[in-house]
């Protein structure tokens, strides 16, 4: 678990310095299909796992936004719609735990 927690902090760090650098190319960076993963994108990967740290950043809370308002379908996404409902609960779930740990 040490080992997984290392990783996802040291990915956060960089892709902090890369959204600092140039926001559009670390957006496509977690947009781009991957082949090796049967194309599915590190936005996706992040979704199906449910990385909350992930989640809270200004780059993937970019990209949730450009979803949102249709501006943007990743190349693996069925709908618009079917992402607002995914992204919508999400949201509920995270909320639900952080109000939860206040009481």
């Amino acid at each position: 678990m040490h080992m997984y927690s290392e990783f996802e902090k040291n990915a956060l760090g960089l892709l902090g310095e890369l959204y600092a650098l140039d926001k559009e190319k670390s957006s496509k960076l977690l947009t781009r299909p991957n082949h090796t993963w049967k194309d599915s994108t590190v936005f996706d990967l992040v979704n199906n796992a449910d990385l909350t740290d992930f989640k809270e950043n200004d780059c993937y809370q970019t990209i949730v936004d450009k979803i949102w308002y249709g501006e943007l379908t990743t190349p693996t996404s069925t709908s618009p719609t079917m992402w607002k409902v995914r992204l919508n609960r999400s949201t509920v779930q995270f909320v639900t735990s952080q109000l939860l740990e206040l009481l």
